[in-house]
């Protein structure tokens, strides 16, 4: 995200299909669909077993997430779960890249709080995912743009029905 939005502020993109908020005074946004979060623990944890795993008990545990004080809005979603959850994230690995995260997570580096959506990226097996319960955080879908873009292809695009559930045949 905080990659985009540099992209976005200096003119390199018209429009970016990110996560939100994108917050700067000069981009606009609008939300598609919202995700909740979920733990994604490797297969061979102690914990990979229960339906349930609330955050609390992942207090002692080494994390792998996104890279930290980069604007990458998952990296500051997961830290702020955590840290509602009483304690700090111990994370031991970094990475810009989904894919790079649950490949640490598979091998055992460590857990992490990531969107719902992830586990279907999941294709090598040794990672479990586990709900949060209803204490889950969320984080919303979306584009942004630059206030002011007068491209016609980003008009045609707002005037889109880009919501979640749009009725059949809609365009």
């Amino acid at each position: 995200t905080g990659l985009l939005r540099s992209h976005l502020l200096d003119g390199q993109l018209d429009v970016a299909l990110c996560f939100l908020p994108l917050r700067d005074t000069q981009i606009d946004t609008r939300n598609f669909i919202g995700s909740e979060f979920v733990l994604a623990l490797p297969a061979h944890h102690r914990l990979a077993a229960q339906d349930h795993v609330p955050l609390e008990m992942l207090a002692e545990e080494r994390f792998v997430g996104y890279p930290s004080n980069q604007g990458f809005h998952l990296r500051d979603c997961m830290d702020n779960a955590c840290r509602a959850a009483g304690f700090t994230p111990h994370v031991v690995h970094e990475s810009e890249t989904s894919q790079v995260l649950i490949c640490h997570i598979a091998a055992g580096t460590g857990v992490s709080v990531i969107p719902a959506e992830l586990q279907h990226l999941e294709h090598l097996g040794g990672v479990v995912f586990k709900s949060l319960g209803e204490k889950a955080p969320r984080v919303e879908h979306g584009m942004a743009w630059l206030k002011g873009n007068r491209n016609p292809a980003l008009r045609n695009l707002l005037e889109l029905d880009l919501s979640e559930n749009p009725s059949p045949g809609s365009q």
